[in-house]
């Protein structure tokens, strides 16, 4: 899978209806230069139990200011929120510059939910 090597989390869990939202940063063994970010969400009261974990990345490195920094192909999550009913997603591009992604909550969670890979 395209998280299949090197997982790190991205900041603190959200808490959701759903269970925990948790964005991680990650990498395979075919495209190890390659940083994406994942979402998953976890039950409120196990941790372990991971509901919920995208297929595929949720953010990759296209933009040019993800390409063209210190380190090639590398998006980063550092930490998330949620505010007025959408998420906003700061993470680093190539290593160089500080961004933010953003997405309405209901409908990145029913995305999510929707990819249903389970561990």
């Amino acid at each position: 899978m395209w998280d299949s090597h090197r997982i790190g989390i991205g900041g603190s869990p959200l808490k959701i209806k759903e269970g925990w939202l948790v964005f991680y940063n990650a990498v395979n063994l075919r495209e190890f230069h390659k940083y994406g970010i994942g979402a998953m969400i976890l039950d409120h009261n196990d941790l372990s139990n991971v509901l919920y974990r995208s297929s595929s990345p949720v953010l990759e490195p296209e933009e040019d200011y993800e390409n063209k920094g210190h380190k090639f192909g590398v998006v980063f999550a550092g930490g998330s929120t949620i505010k007025d009913g959408n998420i906003f997603l700061y993470y680093g591009g190539s290593d160089k510059y500080a961004c933010v992604a953003t997405a309405p909550l209901d409908k990145f969670v029913k995305e999510l939910i929707k990819a249903k890979r389970q561990r």
